[in-house]
């Protein structure tokens, strides 16, 4: 299954308007939608290039604690709490920040839609 950042216009609509049945549930926009994107889902599913905040982020993927942050300020709680190096903290805000960008696209293109 594609990442949610990679899912077409099309895609995204017919979700949105037929739903899903996944169990039982229907998942919809009224409810916990598949455009909804946590920071973990986001961590795990991304697209991995050779780049240090990609290093970075195969490292992270293990860290619970790591994929547990729902905030900023959890984000810089995570990082008092670890003996990171700089460049560490520092690809762990860019990546809180590539995941912020990712879910004003998913808004973005659910807006777009109504």
């Amino acid at each position: 299954m594609a990442p949610l950042s990679q899912l077409t216009d099309e895609a995204i609509r017919w979700i949105v308007e037929s739903g899903v049945k996944a169990k039982g549930w229907s998942i919809a926009m009224e409810s916990k939608s598949l455009l909804d994107l946590s920071f973990r889902d986001y961590v795990l599913n991304r697209n991995v290039a050779f780049t240090p905040t990609d290093y970075f982020i195969e490292a992270a993927k293990s860290d619970s604690d790591f994929l547990a942050v729902r905030s900023a300020e959890e984000l810089e709680q995570y990082l008092a709490t670890k003996q990171l190096p700089a460049s560490s903290r520092e690809h762990a805000r860019t990546v809180w920040h590539t995941y912020l960008n990712a879910v004003k696209r998913l808004q973005a293109k659910r807006d777009s839609l109504f």
